[in-house]
C-alpha cells in the first residue's frame, strides 16, 4: 500500500541523513538537495554529483525507474531544466495534459459539436449565480477537476474559469455548458 510505501522510504531516507522540511510534509533536504516525495514519485533537485548520488543510494535499496536527466515528468508535469549563462531555468508543462483534458471532454459530450470559433479567453463570464440550474452529473465534476489541476500546476491564466464553473456544480445549466465548452476551447 501507499502509506507502507511511504513509511519504509522515510524511514530509509532519514537513515541517510535527509531532515524533513518544516511545514512541508511531501519536501526533505540534505545537503543542498532536495526531494520532493509524493505517493510513488520523486523529484530530486540539487548539484548534479549530490543527484547522482542519491539517485545511485536509492537504486541501491528500491527498485526504482529514476529519471535523472534535465528534463522529467513528475505528478504529469514535464520539467525541462536548463542553465543560460548563470541563471539556472526550469520549464513547467502538461501540454500531454490538457490534451488529455480535451480528449476527454469530446468523450464526455459527443453530443456536443466541436468549437469552431476562436477563444481569446477562457470565459465569458455568462455564468450568474441567481440562474435556475441542476445538479452537475459526474462528467462535469470529473472534467472541472482536470482543469483545475492543470489551472494549479501550469496554467493560471485558467484559475478564474475553472473557480466560476466550479461554483456552479450544484446548479449546472446550458450558460454553464458554454461556458465550459469555451473553457476547453481555450485550453
Amino acid at each position: 500500500s501507499g502509506h507502507f510505501w511511504i513509511d519504509m522510504l522515510m524511514k530509509f531516507l532519514k537513515g541517510k541523513g535527509w531532515k524533513p522540511v518544516p511545514g512541508v510534509r511531501a519536501l526533505l533536504q540534505r545537503g543542498n538537495t532536495v526531494m520532493c516525495c509524493y505517493v510513488d514519485d520523486l523529484c530530486i533537485s540539487g548539484p548534479s554529483a549530490e543527484v547522482a548520488q542519491v539517485w545511485a543510494e536509492l537504486g541501491s535499496e528500491f527498485q526504482i525507474g529514476a529519471q535523472s536527466s534535465d528534463s522529467v515528468e513528475f505528478l504529469g508535469i514535464n520539467v525541462e531544466r536548463s542553465v543560460e549563462g548563470n541563471t539556472r531555468i526550469a520549464r513547467f508543462s502538461q501540454g500531454e495534459y490538457a490534451s488529455e483534458i480535451v480528449r476527454t471532454y469530446a468523450d464526455l459530450w459527443p453530443e456536443r459539436r466541436q468549437w469552431t470559433g476562436r477563444s481569446d479567453t477562457p470565459l465569458l463570464d455568462e455564468l450568474r449565480t441567481d440562474e435556475e440550474g441542476k445538479q452537475s452529473e459526474t462528467r462535469v465534476l470529473k472534467i472541472i477537476g482536470m482543469c483545475l489541476w492543470l489551472a494549479r500546476c501550469t496554467r493560471p491564466d485558467l484559475a478564474h474559469a475553472c473557480s466560476r464553473l466550479g461554483s456552479r456544480v450544484s446548479c449546472w445549466n446550458e450558460a454553464c455548458e458554454r461556458e465550459l465548452q469555451r473553457l476547453i476551447n481555450f485550453i
